[in-house]
C-alpha cells in the first residue's frame, strides 16, 4: 500500500514480487512495516516506500515505488 514492495505499485500483494532494477546484487534486506531498504554487494543501500518524514535517507517526502540510493556522508 506504500510502495514498500518496489514493483513500481502501490498494490497490496500476497505472492512475492520482483523488485524494479535490484537485479541478484542484493546482500541483505530490511522490511519495516512500510518501507524496505537493501544493501548490494558494490556497498550502497537503497530504499523505497513511505517517506512522507524522510525516514529513508534519499532527500525526499514522498513515496517511492522504486529502489532509491540513500544519501550518506
Amino acid at each position: 500500500g506504500y510502495g514498500e514492495l518496489g514493483d513500481q505499485t502501490f498494490t497490496e500483494r500476497t505472492a512475492p514480487v520482483s523488485v524494479f532494477g535490484m537485479g541478484s546484487n542484493i546482500i541483505t534486506v530490511e522490511a519495516g512495516r512500510s518501507h524496505t531498504c537493501a544493501v548490494t554487494t558494490e556497498g550502497g543501500l537503497k530504499c523505497w516506500g513511505w517517506d512522507c518524514y524522510g525516514q529513508l535517507g534519499i532527500g525526499t517526502l514522498t513515496y517511492r515505488t522504486t529502489p532509491a540510493p540513500v544519501n550518506w556522508p
